[in-house]
């Protein structure tokens, strides 16, 4: 009795799903489901016309729940759904397969030199991390890891000291930005300046690596014009009046934008791992010079804290670039193993230890090259001195598994 209003509510719920699903792979806003369900209406009164059970089909389409809560509900429970099963089935995994680029050497046996993770613990824990797990198989061939290069110079500006002056400055910039009112008043204010070359004030977000220079950079720039507009309302500006904290500041906007230059040298397509290195070694070295320039009170690398009233002491500032330089060192301790190779492709008649150099590349090939002859005496008929077809090919394939963790010293 009740088989036929049971079976129509189940077609109508999962039609209901359907669409849904449909509105969410079209990236369409939800609210959308009652306009596809009032076009569905429409079109049928007119498709259906001369239908005999055009009624009950008509029922059949209002019955259909598309309204914004509905298709909210639908697209959670699918999202949901899809979430444990594939949590469900990584469960029930027992190994997992990974596919990586392919890199093969004159025998066109393929070798794997470098695995490069996002930083994860998944990846690069210190015992269960997959970099870990691949290096204590010893039929796991030996390679170079690292970490990505951009992210850890992002990093490495992490151990800056910038709690107090960002914290200042950007509840200053927020407390204007946030209020049409004043927002508008001191866009007018920046107008009416002669070299009007910002009209407005710059967001921070921490998401965004280049934001903390461009937002400290703005804010020393339009630093006198800020002063006045807090002053002409009232505000309190002691802070923005206090030399050590204005030195910090400039400090803060010099090296920050240092950082980001290396941050868009290591950016763009078609980056070679020979450039990153170098940019990141040329850095490490503007670093040491820097400090070695503080000791002497030169602020030739610093122009906003040359504007500054002289300082006696620079030691703090000193501090924090040997932090940073001690970051560089540490997190781009694998790079190092590359370097004399980078610096040779890169400039080869700056090497002082080529022969030295040139004798590990050498013994390498050796080694590589002793191994296939003896793979090739092994496989090849004595008596006729020709190689046993595609036995010969699946035999060299065969002993070169084992032969894969050879990587060159000089690396």
């Amino acid at each position: 009795m009740f088989t036929r209003p049971a079976k129509q509510s189940k077609a109508a719920t999962i039609a209901s799903f359907k669409i849904s699903h449909i509105l969410a792979k079209h990236k369409k806003p939800f609210e959308d489901g009652s306009v596809v369900k009032e076009a569905f209406i429409e079109a049928g009164e007119t498709l259906f016309g001369d239908f005999k059970n055009k009624i009950e089909i008509m029922s059949a389409i209002r019955e259909l729940q598309l309204s914004h809560p509905t298709v909210t509900r639908r697209i959670e429970v699918m999202s949901q759904d899809i979430a444990d099963k594939l949590k469900h089935d990584i469960m029930e995994c027992t190994y997992f397969s990974l596919q990586f680029d392919e890199s093969t050497d004159m025998t066109d046996t393929a070798q794997l030199l470098c695995i490069t993770t996002d930083g994860a613990p998944a990846m690069t824990g210190n015992k269960n991390g997959f970099v870990e797990l691949c290096r204590a198989n010893e039929e796991f061939p030996s390679f170079f890891s690292f970490h990505c290069i951009i992210n850890q110079q992002v990093l490495c500006s992490k151990v800056l000291n910038t709690e107090e002056i960002m914290g200042i400055a950007t509840k200053i910039v927020n407390s204007i930005s946030a209020r049409s009112l004043k927002r508008r008043l001191i866009q007018l204010q920046l107008e009416d300046r002669e070299s009007a070359e910002h009209t407005d004030l710059v967001l921070h977000t921490d998401v965004r690596w280049l934001s903390c220079g461009k937002f400290l950079q703005r804010f020393q720039e339009l630093l006198l014009e800020i002063t006045a507009f807090l002053d002409k309302r009232g505000d309190d500006t002691q802070i923005l009046k206090n030399e050590k904290w204005l030195t910090d500041l400039a400090f803060l906007t010099d090296i920050t934008m240092h950082l980001n230059i290396v941050n868009l040298e290591l950016q763009g397509k078609g980056k070679t791992i020979i450039e990153m290195i170098s940019a990141v070694n040329a850095f490490k070295s503007k670093l040491q010079l820097m400090i070695d320039q503080l000791k002497r009170k030169d602020l030739k690398h610093f122009p906003s804290l040359k504007a500054r009233i002289p300082q006696f002491n620079y030691d703090t500032y000193e501090d924090e670039l040997s932090n940073i330089l001690g970051q560089f060192e540490m997190r781009f301790y694998d790079c190092s193993k590359l370097e004399n190779i980078a610096s040779f492709m890169s400039y080869s008649f700056s090497c002082k230890n080529i022969e030295e150099l040139a004798t590990e590349i050498a013994s390498h090939i050796e080694n590589r090259w002793r191994v296939v002859e003896e793979a090739h005496e092994k496989l090849t008929d004595n008596k006729t001195k020709t190689r046993k077809g595609r036995k010969y090919y699946e035999g060299m394939d065969e002993i070169f598994k084992g032969d894969r963790d050879i990587v060159p010293e000089a690396l």
